[in-house]
């Protein structure tokens, strides 16, 4: 048995990562970013959450959280002790940090310890089991239930896009920056990612133990019109655009740091002085990819140096406009998501 405010938490995710995670969350903006992983445990229509944010925002120390809480939630409230969550990202070594980071929580917070029970066990040098695994980590609660032959993967595993454990399989998977900016640099490195994110699908299969959709939470900055975000996201538009009837799996929050009306995502951090310096230091592609959440493409109709950002207000009445479009539906265009506009 768990006490109520340990129950309460695992209702809600926001409490959970200011009371047990320890982070110095605030209502705006984590309020609304707490709100995805919510709505992907809630929502049984909206398995899928993609947060597209700023930097700097704790998407990914929110993403490690969420991994712990869903697994929580599946102990505590569903009796579950197999649940399994795979941890990917571009880099295997950003995965790893992720759970050298989770394991040191389950070790040494001592609130989460206090209200959840033993959640790790240490090896003993004896031969007897401990949590630790040599693909990520087993929870205590599933190595004292003992284990069972139709589930073998640990309770937390890792992967990356050089690491494609596809023998392995997951009830949910916490993918955070599967694209950076390597990996989007080229039409082979973009299809070489999104042939990698094609193959999490088998591995997470389609439902938990509970019978549930698995779960997919998404961190993602955008580093091009075509990574595995922005293909998402186009099919989606695209399936909804064909069927009045179809209902999105995702549910996404896309915010700047600031948007065209001027309002801050975090005002507190990321305030108009914040982001005044940020932008002078950085290049125009880097700062818009990972503050506007924007992309800014390197082949298009001027270099990144001949982009000045204006406010709104500075720019005269709009008073004349001639549009020319070319949609450019070649096949290898589609096939690459390329649609091409031209102002004049």
């Amino acid at each position: 048995m768990i006490t109520d405010k340990a129950k309460n938490a695992l209702r809600n995710f926001y409490d959970f990562g200011v009371v047990y995670w320890k982070l110095d969350l605030e209502e705006k903006p984590h309020r609304e970013m707490c709100n995805i992983v919510q709505a992907i445990e809630d929502d049984p229509e909206t398995p899928y959450g993609m947060s597209i944010v700023p930097r700097g925002c704790y998407k990914t120390s929110l993403g490690r959280a969420a991994a712990v809480w869903m697994q929580l939630r599946q102990i505590f409230l569903f009796d579950n002790v197999y649940h399994r969550i795979m941890l990917t990202s571009a880099v295997l070594a950003h995965s790893e940090s992720g759970l050298r980071l989770i394991e040191g929580q389950l070790r040494t917070n001592q609130d989460i310890i206090k209200d959840f029970g033993k959640l790790f066990i240490e090896h003993n040098g004896k031969g007897a089991p401990s949590s630790r695994h040599p693909d990520g980590l087993m929870l205590a609660p599933r190595i004292e239930r003992g284990e069972i032959a139709a589930i073998a993967e640990p309770s937390f595993w890792v992967g990356s896009i050089r690491r494609v454990s596809t023998g392995f399989h997951a009830d949910g998977a916490v993918v955070d920056d599967l694209n950076n900016k390597e990996n989007t640099a080229t039409d082979f490195q973009r299809e070489k990612t999104k042939t990698y994110w094609e193959l999490i699908f088998p591995i997470i299969g389609r439902t938990d133990r509970q019978g549930k959709p698995c779960k997919i939470l998404m961190n993602a900055t955008p580093w091009h019109d075509d990574d595995v975000r922005g293909s998402i996201l186009r099919k989606e538009r695209e399936r909804e655009a064909g069927d009045s009837k179809y209902k999105s799996k995702w549910i996404v929050l896309h915010k700047p740091a600031v948007d065209e009306a001027g309002v801050l995502f975090w005002p507190t951090k990321l305030g108009e002085k914040e982001l005044e310096e940020l932008r002078d230091n950085m290049s125009v592609g880097e700062y818009s990819a990972n503050y506007l959440c924007d992309p800014v493409g390197k082949k298009g109709f001027v270099s990144e140096d001949e982009i000045i950002f204006k406010s709104r207000e500075e720019f005269p009445e709009l008073k004349q406009m001639r549009l020319c479009v070319d949609p450019s539906q070649h096949t290898k265009a589609k096939a690459l998501g390329c649609y091409c506009a031209m102002v004049v």
